[in-house]
């Protein structure tokens, strides 16, 4: 199961075409394929902003933008 979700993931890669030019660049784009190689899920642009919020201590906003109590 891993394997194929890898594969997916290697697939969607291979299609962006985005290409990393500098070394630093590079290095986080190896990271990321190890990642998905290995199966951890990438998170969304919303499940990131929850993380951040969480780890900043900050207030949690609903999907309305309003805070959750």
């Amino acid at each position: 199961m891993t394997l194929q979700i890898a594969e997916l993931n290697s697939d969607v890669i291979a299609k962006v075409k985005y290409r990393p030019k500098t070394p630093f660049a590079k290095r986080l784009m190896a990271i990321r394929e190890r990642a998905i190689a290995s199966g951890m899920k990438l998170l969304s642009w919303e499940e990131l902003e929850v993380e951040l919020q969480e780890r900043r201590g900050e207030r949690l906003k609903n999907s309305d933008d309003s805070y959750i109590s």
